[in-house]
């Protein structure tokens, strides 16, 4: 892809390295959203960030949701959940679609522009349900290493 590249997000347990998950981001499709996820990396806010949703259900709807989201929230004192401060919101740039393996901005409510600093992981095709919600998808999982990692996360 022209004007893609790789980062490595590290997956860590307390102390204990899950592993890798290496990434490779789209700012040739999606500039805004790339930009402003790499302002959030590059600053050092997603340090210590938690995956704070794992997602293999079924919801009220009957939608079925597959991915891990992060990006929210940081460990702060005494290892608590404490909200990274969030920049303005991205507009929305829905192109590609939520299927398994995909890196994609989370929303909040039903508002498409409001896109910040969470994200999740698609760990199946969330296409059917996901897609028509017109969230971002601004990269992939770069390899089956990689695609391992993310399933261990979510199991």
């Amino acid at each position: 892809m022209q004007g893609s590249s790789v980062h490595r997000i590290e997956v860590l347990t307390g102390v204990q390295t899950l592993g890798n998950i290496d990434v490779v981001l789209t700012p040739d499709v999606t500039p805004l959203t790339v930009a402003n996820f790499l302002t959030y990396a590059n600053s050092g806010a997603y340090n210590k960030t938690i995956i704070h949703r794992s997602l293999n259900a079924v919801n009220q709807t009957s939608a079925v949701f597959y991915l891990i989201q992060g990006g929210g929230y940081a460990l702060g004192p005494a290892n608590l959940p404490t909200l990274i401060p969030q920049n303005p919101a991205v507009q929305n740039e829905f192109k590609a679609s939520n299927v398994r393996g995909t890196l994609a901005m989370a929303l909040y409510g039903s508002d498409i522009n409001s896109g910040t600093n969470q994200w999740y992981f698609n760990t199946s095709d969330n296409s059917a349900s996901l897609d028509a919600q017109s969230f971002t998808v601004f990269g992939k999982v770069a390899d089956d290493a990689s695609l391992a990692v993310m399933d261990n996360i979510n199991n």
